[in-house]
């Protein structure tokens, strides 16, 4: 048995009796542990040793694993209720500004177009005015670009009845370029004169008014109206 024992343990231990303890491994110390029964190393408690040198950084490793599960769990407690309720407002101030404030708040304006025929130095002028009133309750801003007005003619040949009537591009211009708001309740107007190069004749206006909106897609309001050529040199301006 004492031949065993020094081949075992390593030479710089041989003077040490080796032992077993009750819970735990062989002891190295002199014989001397922290466990409170000791027994002398035999072959058939050497896997029980071993076996208890394993367990014991296994239990721990668990324990502590548990306590990282518990924290994390912790965290969560403490965090889900936070984003919950900012994931609440931040829906609530969506749907004010998607349902209440768009429909309250949403830019209204009332279209109003007319127009003369005119002569001027022998030439058949067109005078048209267009006026815009914003009926909203906030005050809108007016984007220039696309905001414009577009008169056509009746176009020289016509399908046979029973069709839709043909109309001809005359001339398309830009509108409301001295005005970048409309105040709620304020009415704008802006008049053209055009030579259309044409004796008069029906025509007809088609005006779209761009409103420029920050946090939501532009709105485009258009109107049509179409004129008759009753009101020729009404107005001669020569």
């Amino acid at each position: 048995m004492g031949s065993s024992a020094r081949s075992f343990w390593p030479r710089r231990l041989s003077s040490v009796a080796p032992c077993a303890c009750v819970r735990a491994g062989p002891c190295l110390s002199g014989g001397k542990s922290r466990f409170t029964e000791h027994r002398p190393i035999s072959g058939g408690n050497v896997v029980s040793c071993i076996s208890a040198w394993v367990t014991i950084p296994l239990s721990q490793s668990r324990a502590n694993a548990g306590v990282s599960l518990a924290s994390a769990q912790t965290w969560i407690d403490i965090i889900g209720p936070i984003i919950t309720a900012v994931v609440a407002v931040l829906g609530g101030i969506f749907a004010y500004f998607k349902f209440v404030r768009g429909r309250i708040f949403r830019p209204r304006i009332d279209i109003n177009m007319s127009a003369q025929w005119v002569k001027s130095d022998e030439k058949n002028l067109l005078l048209g005015r267009i006026e815009v009133k914003n009926i909203g309750t906030s005050k809108i801003a007016v984007k220039h670009r696309g905001t414009g007005l577009r008169v056509s003619a009746l176009a020289a040949d016509q399908p046979p009845a029973p069709a839709a009537t043909v109309w001809e591009r005359r001339k398309t211009c830009a509108i409301l370029k001295d005005h970048d708001w409309i105040e709620s309740g304020e009415t704008v107007s802006d008049d053209i004169l055009l030579n259309l190069d044409i004796a008069p004749a029906l025509v007809k206006f088609e005006s779209r008014i761009v409103v420029l909106r920050t946090f939501f897609s532009n709105i485009e309001i258009s109107a049509g109206q179409i004129f008759s050529s009753a009101a020729a040199n009404s107005i001669n301006t020569s």
